[in-house]
């Protein structure tokens, strides 16, 4: 999380106002439970309504990321791309400008069956994707993603081979501020212009990140609510996780 925060500062030239709804394993239509934290899709989440409460801004930009959850779930990838579509719909309704962060295909691809059932067992144990289905799907879905761009003009974004490492779906470290900053100019960046000191995160900055809590989840069963913003930055910007 420091790594897109300090990244889209920099791009924003300025504090800014920053709503999420990352979390490990989140499906954009279903109520996920991972390793006992249960939270709602991205679609019934807080940050629509959220959203709306906003005062106009003079740009609002929106990533769609982390796409291939679902299909872990046992979603089909139609069903998937119709979940995207409406998020998509609903954030450019909202005025937003929309980039959409495509499935790391290339590193999928070079996915041994050991690895595969290694990282499944690990991240998502309930689930019966198999590895034969597993690369056909996401090839599918990808292709819906990269379609549904075409349709409403949005910019789409394919993770190259080199971000990543042993771990096929998670960017690896040495790889992040260069991703994100990729990510968010929707175009390559060479790692040597990337800034490292200007917005450089505060030790406090980067504590009160760590403590950021959804504004509602439930932890073994339990309810857990948080106040938005969850984070507030030296500079004014502030966090909120939904």
């Amino acid at each position: 999380m420091p790594t897109i925060v300090t990244a889209a500062r920099e791009l924003a030239g300025g504090p800014i106002e920053m709503f999420m709804t990352a979390a490990h394993g989140r499906s954009y239509g279903l109520a996920s439970n991972v390793m006992g934290r249960r939270i709602v899709s991205i679609r019934d989440c807080g940050l629509w309504n959220a959203l709306d409460a906003l005062a106009p801004a003079s740009q609002t930009n929106a990533l769609v990321t982390d796409v291939g959850n679902d299909l872990l779930y046992g979603v089909a990838p139609a069903r998937v791309a119709d979940w995207v579509a409406e998020c998509v719909d609903r954030l450019v309704a909202r005025g937003a400008r929309v980039r959409v962060v495509g499935l790391p295909l290339h590193s999928i691809e070079g996915v041994g069956r050991r690895r595969f059932a290694f990282f499944q067992k690990i991240f998502f144990p309930f689930s019966r994707l198999r590895f034969d289905d597993a690369r056909a799907l996401s090839r599918e879905l990808d292709e819906r993603l990269q379609a549904l761009c075409h349709e409403r003009s949005l910019a789409f974004v394919a993770p190259p081979r080199a971000w990543y490492g042993w771990d096929p779906i998670h960017v690896r470290r040495a790889r992040r501020a260069v991703a994100w900053n990729a990510i968010l100019r929707a175009s390559e960046v060479d790692e040597r212009e990337i800034p490292r000191e200007k917005t450089r995160l505060r030790a406090g900055e980067r504590f009160a990140l760590r403590r950021a809590s959804h504004e509602e989840r439930r932890v073994f069963g339990a309810l857990k609510r948080a106040k938005q913003p969850c984070a507030r930055l030296n500079d004014g910007s502030t966090l909120s996780l939904f």
